[in-house]
């Protein structure tokens, strides 16, 4: 269908590039597609996306299956000519794909991999496009990602963005006087047993509530008496945090401000003014005890700056590396399977 340099998009990776279009806009607006437009009891190229321009929906996901092709792609190339290469879990992901697919298809019933993704996908998809793709995706995702952590704008550079933009950045709560962008992690100890009281809320004595500090302290005793790096912090925080939420990311919260939807103790704590990096400390919600680990914390103006320079800066590198690639594209050569969109969705 398409090929950039050594890159060639076939017909079955399109299947898996257009129907995630499809998909993506469905879950994002749900019931509210067809107040844009789209009727998913009807065939895609038989509605309009734009009736003033002759567009239907059909041509404007292919054109967007299309286009986010030649974005990864042009990231692969990049990546391989700068000698970037996967982290090992990755490297095993894909190794396991396969038999994770297999799994997947026996699980939901169907007689293989391939009557799988031609349900979801269509006729021209099989295994082997679907695996063609994620390969892309993943490899150019992840060099973006890399790309992303590498740059590092001046100090100087992210003052002079913020001069030029102060009066958005007020208006969106990012003056210099709007606060801090803090990260922290913790180890959650749950408080253990209680009776539901007259209201149904559950209530717990002070012996219960003492001996889930006692563990906390242990916990964190336990943790000081080692190497006492947010490292080690972090390993403790897998093996026995029982917030599952961040426990497999070692206890990690980052961005938190003040507006963080958290329990009111806890942020408290993170937003301290005098915290420093190192800080330890417990802390009692409804939920038991936290050990705290303060990480770090920065001025929410400067986060804001250089994500928004870095960005910047991204997407101009990427608008010059993908004038470098041309794209050809044989639109004669693509063919669109077909999906039942109502019981896909």
């Amino acid at each position: 269908i398409a090929t950039i340099g050594d890159k060639k998009l076939t017909n079955g990776q399109l299947q898996v590039f257009y129907w995630m279009q499809v998909y993506d806009f469905l879950d994002y607006y749900g019931s509210y597609a067809s107040m844009y437009g789209l009727d998913y009891t009807k065939p895609l190229n038989e509605q309009y996306y734009s009736e003033k321009d002759g567009v239907t929906w059909q041509q404007y996901f292919l054109k967007t299956a299309i286009e986010g092709w030649q974005n990864y792609a042009v990231l692969c190339l990049m990546g391989e000519e700068a000698g970037y290469e996967l982290d090992e879990e990755y490297v095993k992901f894909f190794e396991e794909l396969p038999d994770t697919l297999l799994e997947t298809a026996k699980e939901n019933k169907y007689e293989s991999v391939d009557a799988m993704f031609k349900a979801d996908m269509g006729a021209g998809c099989n295994m082997e496009s679907y695996i063609e793709y994620m390969n892309l995706y993943y490899y150019g995702y992840l060099y973006f990602g890399h790309l992303y952590d590498n740059m590092s704008p001046s100090m100087s550079q992210i003052e002079t963005y913020f001069e030029e933009n102060k009066e958005t950045m007020e208006k969106q709560g990012y003056g210099k006087d709007d606060g801090n962008n803090v990260a922290v992690r913790h180890i959650l100890v749950k408080i253990q047993g209680g009776v539901k009281g007259e209201d149904n809320k559950v209530v717990y004595t002070d012996a219960e509530w003492a001996e889930c500090k006692k563990k906390a302290q242990a916990i964190l005793d336990e943790w000081k008496a080692g190497e006492a790096t947010e490292d080690t912090f972090a390993d403790l925080a897998k093996e026995k945090s029982e917030d599952t939420g961040s426990k497999e990311n070692g206890g990690l919260y980052e961005n938190i401000t003040s507006k963080t939807n958290f329990v009111e103790p806890f942020l408290k704590w993170c937003m301290d003014a005098n915290r420093k990096t190192g800080d330890t400390d417990l802390v009692k919600t409804d939920y038991g005890y936290h050990i705290m680990y303060f990480t770090d914390s920065e001025p929410l103006w400067i986060v804001q700056c250089r994500n928004a320079l870095i960005s910047e800066r991204l997407q101009e590198l990427l608008k010059e590396e993908t004038a470098k690639r041309p794209m050809e594209v044989d639109y004669k050569a693509v063919v669109l399977g077909d999906v039942e969109l109502v019981t896909a969705k």
